[in-house]
């Protein structure tokens, strides 16, 4: 259905209604029970608190308050309104009787708890009274959930009526049987999403959020503290329902961990320094973003942070059993120098290097240019890789290192460099200690 810009919006609460509204503080509460045992009627107490008479009414009977201020009424008199209310009398037709006001006698009977008889007009003609026994509310009903009952079954009832409720109303606007104003009560009760209520729902969440984003935090927090134990039984008996799922995600976490700090790790098997260690004993930045920071993989970062703490602990370090020894790059890392852990740390240092050389090819933008000065002093450094380098140069892989193996023999390099005969600039492909 089309809507017009000038449709109405929902107006905002006033302040009133937001207290009225509002869920019950327990200081509130502890206030009322404080005036009610002081004497003060609902209306006194509504007064001073800003609250209506119905509010104040509602949180004595949900916290069960006593009233205030009660009419003594004699037993006769109590007699003659239970009577007349087992016999279908209305409030007005009680009162006049015993000379009461339709208020008073609702206050009476909502006090002592006296039921008035359903009363059916058999016919609109003779206007005779046939009174019908009250009905029980049941619990899983809507009628027990608008009593006042909060329990699961009454809240899972109400909430099937209102789906229920919305579905029809939704289908009478589809066929065009219902006008509705356009705003936020279309966008909520009738499922409308044109631009009109759209735009209503989405200033009311603003403000909703801007207005009680503190409250809602602090309500969540307390809900959290008082129902501890029901919130950790139900993680519980999900977690054990879905084992399964629950493993399998917390493994695919890891790999992906994993595989994201792969690529730039460039200190594979070396050893760990004291500042290093430093930085991987904090607790103010993430495993991942430890591992970014120091060139390492997620595992290895991980590994050693278990070490630490099991150090801290006085726990000895598990020994690996010595029948369990398997051949390839692991034993080669375990002191295994056969001919197949030799061949697999070949292969690894190859298809390192390989990768290594082709990530610095892309950003190589001096590449097949006379080498200059400057970049021969850095080049001879030796607190810097290859890979660091070349990426600070804008060189490959392969440039560098064959620049710095010039460096080391030639002599006419070397004095263009300007570095003293005979300084080591160690290649970063053939030695695995870390740089000091």
């Amino acid at each position: 259905m089309d809507c017009s810009l000038g449709a109405q919006h929902p107006v905002k609460r006033s302040s009133r209604e937001e207290l009225v509204g509002a869920p019950h503080s327990a200081e509130r509460v502890q206030t009322v029970r404080r005036l009610a045992v002081e004497g003060l009627s609902d209306r006194e107490i509504g007064g001073q608190l800003g609250l209506s008479k119905a509010a104040v009414e509602k949180i004595r009977r949900n916290h069960s308050i006593p009233p205030g201020k009660t009419i003594a009424v004699a037993p006769e008199v109590l007699n003659t309104i239970r009577l007349m209310a087992s016999e279908g009398a209305s409030d007005s037709e009680i009162g006049r009787a015993v000379g009461m006001s339709k208020a008073a006698v609702w206050g009476v009977r909502k006090r002592h708890d006296i039921q008035k008889a359903d009363v059916h007009y058999a016919s609109s003609r003779t206007n005779k009274k046939v009174i019908r026994p009250r009905q029980q509310h049941v619990h899983g009903t809507p009628s027990m959930y608008n009593s006042g009952c909060r329990c699961d079954d009454c809240r899972a009832a109400n909430a099937e009526r209102i789906r229920g409720l919305r579905a029809r109303r939704r289908e009478r606007l589809k066929t065009g049987e219902a006008e509705i104003e356009h705003g936020l009560s279309a966008y909520n009760n009738w499922g409308c999403r044109c631009e009109v209520c759209t735009l209503a729902n989405s200033q009311a969440c603003r403000e909703y959020w801007r207005n009680g984003a503190e409250r809602l935090k602090a309500r969540g927090a307390a809900y959290r503290e008082a129902h501890q134990e029901r919130i950790k039984k139900m993680q519980q008996e999900w977690r054990d329902e879905h084992r399964e799922h629950v493993r399998e995600s917390n493994n695919q976490r890891l790999r992906d961990y994993q595989r994201e700090t792969i690529d730039q790790a460039a200190k594979h098997y070396q050893e760990w320094t004291s500042a290093e260690l430093e930085v991987i004993s904090r607790t103010d930045i993430s495993v991942k973003e430890m591992a970014f920071l120091l060139g390492r993989t997620w595992n290895a970062v991980q590994k050693q942070r278990q070490k630490m703490r099991d150090a801290e602990r006085g726990k000895e370090p598990q020994a690996r059993p010595s029948a369990v020894h398997t051949h390839g790059l692991g034993g080669y890392g375990r002191g295994c120098r056969c001919e197949t852990c030799a061949e697999a740390k070949r292969q690894y240092r190859q298809g390192h290097e390989e990768k290594v050389k082709s990530a610095t090819v892309p950003g190589a933008r001096n590449a097949r240019k006379e080498w200059t000065g400057p970049e021969l002093e850095v080049a001879a450094r030796d607190d810097l890789s290859v890979t660091e380098i070349a990426r600070r140069l804008g060189r490959t892989y392969a440039a560098v290192s064959v620049i710095r193996h010039k460096i080391r023999h030639d002599p006419k390099t070397i004095n263009f460099a300007g570095i003293a005969e005979g300084k080591p600039a160690q290649d970063d492909s053939e030695s695995t200690d870390p740089p000091k």
